[in-house]
């Protein structure tokens, strides 16, 4: 009994003596996210990526075959459409940070969990602001920052012209 006592104690000091601060330019973050099994989920991507940003970059194998995901295409003015296959996604389009899309988990009986990483946007990175240019009609789009906030406190809702309307997805009906 004394013998695992002191181990513990030495276990502790070793852990306080390697516990250091350590800073790093990149701030890493994630969300993750619950997808009901048959059911959509409205994403936006908020980080910066560390490479591409294309389905299988950011979803990968998160979710099971014949999964789908619908990308909003603001050039063509509609949705672009992907699925998961056993070779992974299908399609190539690179969702930006702030982008608005769809995903569809096709297990009809697990929760499948989607975890979206990157790096924090901060002054460091280039990325205290984002510009989200092409916006005319309808459009997918999210708050490009990981956190809350109220819709009339951005800046973009303070620029739409009057009569401009904004749909919010509610998971829960």
């Amino acid at each position: 009994m004394k013998k695992a006592g002191m181990m513990l104690v030495a276990g502790l000091l070793v852990t306080g003596a390697m516990a250091e601060d350590v800073t790093s330019v990149n701030v890493v973050g994630f969300n993750k996210i619950a997808i009901g099994p048959g059911q959509y989920a409205l994403l936006v991507l908020p980080f910066e990526s560390f490479g591409n940003s294309t389905l299988q970059d950011l979803v990968g194998a998160q979710l099971p075959q014949g999964s789908e995901a619908f990308i909003w295409d603001r050039v063509g003015k509609t949705f672009i459409a992907a699925s998961r296959t056993k070779f992974g996604w299908s399609g190539t389009d690179v969702i930006h940070r702030g982008d608005g899309f769809w995903l569809r988990n096709a297990s009809t009986t697990e929760t499948n969990y989607v975890s979206l990483m990157g790096e924090v946007p901060a002054s460091f990175n280039n990325a205290e602001t984002t510009t989200v240019s092409g916006i005319s009609g309808v459009d997918a789009i999210g708050y490009a920052y990981p956190t809350d906030v109220v819709w009339t406190n951005t800046t973009l809702s303070q620029s739409v012209p009057q009569s401009s309307e904004l749909l919010v997805w509610d998971e829960l009906t």
